[in-house]
């Protein structure tokens, strides 16, 4: 993992996923958006997120914040 890749808080990571839920977001899409070089580094990203209920994902196309991930994105704003 880069140094570049470290520095993609949770808060920059969910506002990319509010910005484009009209989009089907794949791994590799998110990645391009957050600046991610490796899919493989986006995964567990996704994975701990869901896990802590900030985020939801549906099939493996769609991801949306809930309203636990939006309350950190209106408390940090």
């Amino acid at each position: 993992m880069k140094l570049q890749e470290k520095m993609v808080t949770d808060k920059q990571i969910l506002e990319v996923i509010k910005k484009y839920k009209e989009e089907n977001l794949t791994v590799r899409r998110m990645c391009q958006l957050i600046g991610y070089q490796s899919p493989g580094t986006m995964q567990p990203r996704i994975k701990e997120l869901q896990k802590r209920g900030l985020i939801k994902v549906q099939r493996r196309t769609t991801i949306e914040v809930t309203d636990v991930g939006n309350k950190i994105l209106e408390k940090r704003q």
